[in-house]
């Protein structure tokens, strides 16, 4: 592969940035070639022949890239080529030619659509070797660029970008930390460690929850999602230090800043709304066993059952139900029997005559754990004895109960008709060799 490397570049890098015009210029193809095809693959092969291309002819070919995308002359879709083969030659590249090429791309950050998705790409392939022992003095080196691109906010940035932006993000607060293990130079620096990295959380924190709500496209709403989950994981992991113990809890902190988010918005703000209440139901489900107090429990409750009793969108009614069936599932049995009659209170004084299919499922999938762990009879008879009972509840408790013991019924036969099955097959089977 190397010796091949050397004849095969220059191909390589004219079908991608030329076209594939210039194969055919005599003979044109018997079949219609599909130029978006030849591309992807030429750039396939290009990453491929990374891990095998001499040193010395990477630099070479970066040092030629990073020059023919500094020059004027060329038109601006040469160079949008050229940044997609300086990011596959990120890949192998070593602390000076990062250097260069990072260089080479720092004006494409504040430019718009499509060269910025470029600029933010090769930053993210950058980042995918933070890991690496070798790109430390990189990341030191670039930091007060780094920092200037999180602190600009994300009101600039297009939204194809946002993915990357997060991801980005998230790999910056890993630097925050400097190593991932406990080593021993890390807890000494422990205090000031933490310090930066709330700091960071602190900035990055609008930015994550905005993006989490589903008007956002998949891979940016799992980036988001992933930024909170890591973002409050390596906090508490800084904070459990002795050094930092005296500090207030990180978890309790952004718990009450996502109380005071869902009361200020919800009758304002829906969309910011449905974020806090879809970071509450992530956290919950991570971490409600280590909150500080029973008070943020507390206040837990109240938020969904205000939620459900005030506000009508149905998108807002279904996150507050599904965050109501994550904090049950979540609950230890004592703590749920402290708040027994406010969860059944507030779920069963919801309106449910205007409730869509999505919630009609979700509350189905509430009632299904809430049978679990009080039994049909319990939420039987708490749905009787309560002041505003209908027989909507009373008859999705008869389904839902229903469905358990079917579904239990067939489980249960299914396993008697594969045991006698083998049974009558084994018998069979020694009849015959007897």
């Amino acid at each position: 592969m190397k010796r091949y490397a050397k004849n095969f570049f220059p191909i390589l890098f004219s079908i991608y940035t030329n076209g594939v015009e210039d194969l055919f210029a005599e003979n044109k193809p018997i079949t219609k070639v599909d130029p978006n095809a030849v591309h992807q693959s030429t750039l396939a092969t290009i990453r491929l022949y990374m891990h095998t291309i001499p040193k010395s002819l990477l630099k070479q070919y970066i040092a030629l890239a990073s020059t023919k995308l500094n020059d004027q002359e060329i038109i601006s879709e040469q160079k949008i080529l050229l940044v997609d083969i300086l990011t596959a030659m990120c890949i192998a590249a070593d602390v000076d030619d990062l250097q260069t090429i990072f260089n080479s791309i720092k004006p494409w950050f504040d430019s718009h659509e499509r060269p910025q998705k470029k600029a933010y790409r090769l930053l993210a392939q950058i980042y995918h070797r933070i890991n690496e022992d070798d790109l430390k003095s990189f990341f030191a080196n670039n930091k007060p660029f780094l920092k200037e691109i999180i602190c600009s906010g994300y009101e600039k940035i297009q939204v194809p970008v946002v993915s990357m932006r997060l991801f980005i993000l998230l790999q910056h607060a890993v630097l925050c930390l400097g190593a991932l293990q406990f080593s021993e130079t890390l807890v000494l620096s422990s205090i000031n460690v933490f310090d930066e990295l709330v700091e960071f959380c602190d900035l990055i924190y609008n930015e994550i929850l905005v993006h989490l709500n589903n008007v956002n496209s998949k891979s940016t709403r799992q980036q988001s999602a992933n930024c909170l989950t890591e973002m409050i994981e390596k906090l508490l992991r800084l904070w459990s230090t002795e050094e930092n113990s005296y500090k207030p809890n990180p978890l309790d902190t952004y718990f009450c800043r996502l109380f005071v988010t869902v009361k200020k918005c919800s009758k304002d703000n829906i969309n910011k709304l449905c974020c806090a209440l879809i970071a509450l139901n992530i956290l919950t489900r991570k971490h409600l066993r280590n909150l500080s107090s029973t008070t943020l429990v507390t206040q837990l409750i109240g938020c969904v059952s205000e939620v459900l009793d005030s506000v009508k969108e149905a998108s807002v009614r279904l996150l507050a139900i599904r965050l109501m069936r994550t904090a049950c599932s979540k609950m230890q049995p004592f703590i749920f029997n402290q708040f027994k009659n406010i969860i059944l209170t507030a779920v069963f004084s919801q309106p449910i005559d205007s409730s869509t299919v999505r919630t009609r499922k979700a509350n189905s999938l509430l009632l299904d754990q809430l049978i679990d762990i009080l039994g049909i009879e319990e939420l039987f008879s708490f749905v009787r004895s309560s002041a505003n009972s209908t027989a909507i509840w009373i008859k999705m408790l008869k389904n839902s109960d229903k469905m358990r013991r079917r579904k239990h019924r067939r489980k249960t036969m299914g396993k008697n008709r594969s045991y006698s099955g083998i049974k009558k097959f084994t018998t069979k089977s020694f009849n015959r060799k007897t």
